[in-house]
């Protein structure tokens, strides 16, 4: 499956930029494959970081996926081209039960003149493979004057807003488990 994002028509986004993300459910994991194409010099990187657990990434630069099965429960999963990630566990909308999800990611980028790719291998616990779930795929972008612009399949509100569960549209069809 793949997606294009758009960014949120009340935040100014960089020109010439196009943001798509490819899905891919494999055996006990998920691959998610992030592609920005056009004038990325006008983003501002993160600097390389520990690929470990970090808190606050949507604060620059990040990608995110929302992962929610039938229950009102879901998964946000943050992914940052620095190699750092996070994973949250939430109850409902906005209601985190726990610090951290189950999960961890490994994070790869490639980047070129006018491309980034930034792949996320994620696997865990907290994942039902038997179940299709609802995505919803976004990022945020930082431009080099330090602007935040705010990318999603679509948005439903007046304000960017990647928790409302009407912004989880995409349906990955549940995988096959070992």
């Amino acid at each position: 499956m793949v997606v294009d994002l758009l960014p949120h028509p009340a935040l100014p986004a960089p020109r010439g930029l196009r943001l798509s993300v490819r899905a891919l459910r494999e055996t006990a994991s998920l691959r998610l494959i992030y592609r920005l194409e056009g004038a990325i010099a006008e983003i501002r990187w993160p600097p390389p970081a520990q690929p470990v657990r970090a808190d606050g990434l949507w604060r620059t630069t990040c990608c995110e996926a929302f992962l929610q099965d039938e229950r009102p429960a879901y998964v946000e999963l943050n992914a940052a081209p620095s190699g750092a990630w996070a994973a949250y566990a939430f109850a409902h909308e906005r209601d985190e039960n726990r610090a951290d999800a189950a999960l961890a990611l490994e994070i790869m980028t490639q980047k070129t003149a006018d491309a980034l790719i930034l792949e996320a291998l994620v696997a865990g616990a907290d994942l039902s493979w038997r179940r299709p779930w609802r995505a919803g795929f976004a990022a945020i972008l930082e431009d080099a004057a330090g602007r935040l612009s705010y990318w999603a399949m679509n948005h439903p509100k007046d304000r960017p807003d990647f928790h409302d569960p009407q912004g989880f549209a995409a349906l990955l069809p549940a995988g096959d488990v070992p």
